[in-house]
């Protein structure tokens, strides 16, 4: 059995080729610096090479076909400069051979780095990095990280080289919008594009004749299925929808089953794929952004960069754009006196709200007329009906006021029994004789 001692193994990788290779990555602990160490097989009492690094948390490797390089990719969640949200990475080269070759990769544009892919085969030791913010910028290195060629930038994240290696794949799907670039690396030529939805997985096939792209399941429950474009990105050519599909992948093929063929030259009246265009979607504006819509950030934004227009305000023209006189007479901007007439004779002009206002209140008026209208009227009718009063009976009068003078001698009688009286009883008392004579008068 084969061990290597270490303070954390966290990563490791087998070189493929004919060579057996790994690595291994101690991350950064207590000050000390992470390292990643090479290492070859049978002897792995000795490292083949190493090298250290300050903020590396994980590692990423990428070995060259033949196993001879190893692409280290470094990433840290946090970037301590606060140049990106996302945190800061790094690429070195490594050189597994035992000669000490050691490159920093310089980035085509500064920013994440997406992808980073060698090219297939082993008599081309190219490797291409798409990084930058997006839209993010594809670069062509050879074997010492010089820059041959910048494919130009796009939104892409995915590098997808062809089994020969001729052509690649710039791809930017995930949770971009599915445009993809097809490239002869042999002549640097672009052959075409096309545009794919949700798409999850994608492949070549293995005479890189064929380019596969398929929409997953559990990524994408709906609409699952694969797709198939040609090499120059025309197509699809054929399409298989499937209710439920977790992984597609071409059937394998030995090494030099199929032969390196170039880009086939198009028929008579064959265009070159191009991605449609798509309708451009207007950004929404919020009411009263400004004549131009620029959000508060935007507007800092262009004059921090020295973009802004500047313009004069007069405060005195806004000002009488914006002031209302009151109802009856021009205010003082309007060139008058509060009050008065307006110069010239003519008409104040009423806003939007005072008509509304006016009209409301006017209504209101018509409204409470008409209800009082139609209140008196039911008054008038409710008098008409009624009955007259039928006349009194002087009969029934004279025996209720008999009933009336007895009860009240009464109550005096039983005032006499008493002993001290208040004021209003011994009024009531002394008016005895009174009562006395008009039941004599009401009795005869």
């Amino acid at each position: 059995a084969l061990s290597v001692r270490l303070g954390a193994l966290l990563f490791s990788n087998r070189a493929t080729g004919l060579r057996h290779r790994f690595t291994t990555f101690t991350p950064e602990t207590k000050g000390r610096p992470a390292k990643v160490q090479i290492y070859g097989y049978p002897n792995t009492k000795t490292a083949v090479t190493g090298k250290s690094f300050y903020q590396a948390e994980e590692l990423t490797t990428a070995w060259s076909p033949n196993g001879e390089k190893c692409i280290v990719f470094t990433h840290t969640t946090v970037d301590t400069t606060g140049q990106s949200y996302y945190g800061s990475t790094s690429l070195h080269l490594l050189s597994a051979d035992g000669s000490g070759e050691d490159y920093a990769i310089p980035l085509a544009k500064e920013g994440p780095v997406y992808d980073v892919k060698w090219c297939p085969n082993p008599t081309k030791p190219f490797f291409i990095v798409l990084s930058g913010s997006m839209p993010s910028q594809a670069c062509l290195y050879n074997a010492k990280c010089e820059q041959l060629f910048l494919f130009g930038e796009a939104h892409r994240n995915i590098v997808s080289w062809a089994p020969h290696g001729r052509f690649v794949g710039l791809c930017g799907f995930g949770n971009l919008a599915g445009d993809f670039d097809m490239w002869d690396v042999n002549k640097r030529k672009k052959m075409g594009s096309n545009s794919t939805s949700a798409a999850v997985g994608y492949g070549w096939s293995p005479d890189s004749r064929q380019f596969m792209v398929s929409t997953t399941a559990p990524r994408m429950n709906v609409d699952n299925g694969v797709r198939i474009f040609k090499y120059n990105g025309a197509g699809p050519v054929a399409k298989l929808d499937i209710d439920v599909l977790y992984e597609a992948v071409w059937r394998p093929a030995g090494e030099g089953v199929y032969p390196d063929r170039a880009q086939s030259p198009l028929k008579k009246g064959e265009a070159t794929p191009t991605i449609a265009e798509k309708p451009v979607v207007a950004r929404y504006r919020p009411p009263g952004a400004g004549s131009k819509g620029a959000s508060f950030a935007e507007r800092l934004r262009l004059e921090r960069e020295g973009k802004a227009e500047s313009k004069k305000v007069d405060r005195s023209a806004a000002l009488n754009a914006k002031y209302r006189p009151p109802v009856g007479g021009a205010g003082k901007y309007a060139g008058g006196v509060v009050g008065a007439a307006p110069v010239g004779g003519a008409p104040v002009e009423k806003s939007k709200n005072a008509i509304k206002r006016e009209k409301q209140k006017k209504k209101k008026l018509e409204e409470e007329k008409r209800l009082k209208e139609e209140q008196e009227a039911q008054e008038k009718l409710k008098a008409a009906a009624a009955p007259a009063p039928a006349p009194s009976d002087p009969v029934v009068d004279k025996e209720k006021r008999i009933k009336k003078v007895k009860k009240l001698l009464k109550q005096i009688n039983e005032l006499k029994t008493k002993g001290e009286l208040n004021e209003d009883q011994q009024k009531k008392v002394d008016g005895e004789a009174d009562l006395v004579a008009e039941l004599k008068e009401l009795e005869l």
